[in-house]
């Protein structure tokens, strides 16, 4: 966070004590909890001031946990959501690990979304047969299983992909039959039924033909937007639709024989992030980095569509080595966050790369694989106050372009590659996710970082920066800073993947020869 000069400070801060308390409080109520945290370091009265006022203190913790929710306007109800954050906080700063319940799921071929488990059963064209859905237990529920078999989709369509959110009791499913359309469907209703709330059962996308565009390479939601990157054999399209108003945007066409979008992810209601990697090198470019992250933001539009995208921003992630190819860079989203009045969080508070890395140079008889995994965390601020630096954007041609120096060190961490054929454990969820590494020893170790930094004091933080050094992958060595705060994970060695809760941790164990999977869940 950026403050403004003293000089500036201190004029603020005289004219501002000069208003009557009853005056000023009003004024202040109106603030961000930037401006806030700007009108408290320009002078102790004013400090003093906010510190007094519980829904000012409310609206800075809340900004603190990267959230936009405005605290309710009851003195009471603003009091008990500030001390239940402060109480939530602090249960987070020190995990209790005695807490803990653990279950037993039937099958270890199984995924995780939004805080469900996941097996799917296809026939031999790979289209979906069932899906079977397990809602992990809490404090309130009980465990339960969704078994579903019947979609209701047309006849003789494909339906290989589908995007599944328990929380918002939605299913989409992405249906091809000479063209894509969209079907959602609600989880309680049985038989399956259309989403209570959506403004029509299905949508269909005519532009995109299932020839010209083969596969769905992935769905996103935030708030009532659902995303779809279709993946072509030139080209890929991003086609964002609002599944409650029934809003339809324009296609996103991306991609050339230079790019390729490869991933994408929201990172607010209004601006999302796109993955681009290289195919090959350009001719034209001495250097070629590992990847590129293309910020859009959606802007007011008087044509056809009365929302369009704005490409606000470029960003290079670092330069490679000669002769290592990007195999993937994966975009890592972030679970659904329910409010305390049942609605999902329309924010993202961080986002992860996955990178896939091919080190050609790497010999065939070193005891490491040629393959490198990499996972890259950018906190969601850092999109929005990077695309404030320039407020005029466009088109690729004309879009303000950031080198790595210019944007990486300070607002990301990237940790060291792991040569082991595996990608990165755990998903994200609030700023958190489980990072799992080897020590000097050999030995594995997993702890839980959290990378909203304003929940911590100083000197719970981890400062110190992290060195990447592998000139097989990259040309430079490569440090960044991004603060974060950790709590190891007791006996983590049990564990070969994680879940990470808005209040647990799920941890999965290896399956057993009954191939059923241990499941334990720490409630904090």
């Amino acid at each position: 966070m950026e403050l403004e000069p003293p000089a500036l400070l201190s004029s603020t801060a005289d004219s501002l004590t000069s208003i009557p308390v009853d005056i000023l409080i009003p004024i202040l109520c109106r603030l961000d909890h930037i401006s806030l945290l700007r009108c408290s370091a320009a002078c102790k009265y004013l400090r003093n001031v906010i510190e007094a006022v519980s829904y000012l203190r409310c609206v800075i913790a809340l900004g603190a946990d990267g959230s936009v929710e405005i605290p309710t306007s009851g003195r009471v109800s603003v009091v008990k959501r500030l001390q239940d954050l402060l109480d939530f906080r602090a249960r987070w700063r020190t995990l209790d690990w005695k807490n803990r319940r653990s279950t037993r799921i039937s099958t270890s071929q199984f995924s995780t979304m939004n805080d469900a488990l996941i097996t799917t059963s296809r026939y031999a064209d790979q289209d979906i047969r069932s899906i079977a859905v397990t809602v992990l237990p809490t404090q309130d529920s009980a465990q339960r299983r969704i078994v579903i078999n019947d979609f209701m989709v047309p006849q003789h369509s494909d339906f290989r992909t589908f995007f599944l959110d328990p929380a918002r009791d939605l299913l989409v499913l992405a249906v091809e039959f000479r063209h894509y359309s969209l079907h959602f469907r609600s989880l309680r209703k049985t038989p399956m039924q259309a989403h209570p709330r959506c403004a029509s059962p299905f949508v269909d996308i005519h532009n995109l033909f299932w020839r010209s565009y083969g596969r769905v390479q992935s769905m996103r939601a935030m708030g009532d937007l659902i995303g779809v990157h279709f993946r072509g054999e030139e080209r890929d399209v991003v086609y964002l639709y609002n599944w409650v108003t029934g809003e339809q945007f324009p296609e996103l066409h991306g991609g050339d024989d230079y790019l390729r979008f490869h991933d994408f992810d929201f990172v607010s209601a209004s601006s999302f992030v796109i993955a681009v990697i290289p195919r090959r090198p350009s001719p034209q470019a001495t250097t070629t980095p590992a990847g590129m992250i293309w910020v859009y933001d959606m802007v007011a539009s008087g044509g056809t569509f009365r929302t369009s995208y704005k490409l606000a921003l470029i960003l290079h992630l670092p330069i490679l080595s000669q002769d290592v190819h990007v195999l993937s860079m994966q975009c890592s989203p972030e679970h659904t966050t329910t409010l305390s009045d049942g609605r999902p969080s329309p924010t993202s508070h961080a986002v992860a790369f996955d990178l896939n890395l091919l080190a050609l140079q790497m010999p065939l008889r070193s005891n490491r694989c040629r393959r490198a995994w990499l996972r890259l965390i950018v906190r969601r601020d850092v999109f929005s106050s990077l695309v404030k630096r320039f407020p005029e954007a466009g088109s690729p041609s004309s879009t303000p372009t950031l080198d790595w120096e210019d944007w990486g060190p300070d607002n990301t961490r990237l940790f060291a590659p792991e040569w082991t054929p595996r990608n990165p454990s755990g998903n994200i969820q609030s700023g958190r996710i489980v990072r799992t590494a080897t020590d000097v020893l050999g030995s594995r170790y997993s702890e839980v970082l959290d990378f909203n930094a304003g929940r911590y004091k100083f000197h719970e933080l981890v400062t110190s920066p992290t060195m990447v050094y592998e000139p097989l992958l990259f040309r430079d060595t490569i440090i960044t800073h991004l603060p974060y705060h950790a709590v190891s994970i007791p006996d983590s060695e049990c564990y070969n993947d994680f879940m990470v809760g808005e209040d647990r941790l799920v941890c999965f164990q290896p399956p057993a020869i009954s191939d059923a999977v241990q499941v334990d869940i720490f409630e904090f």
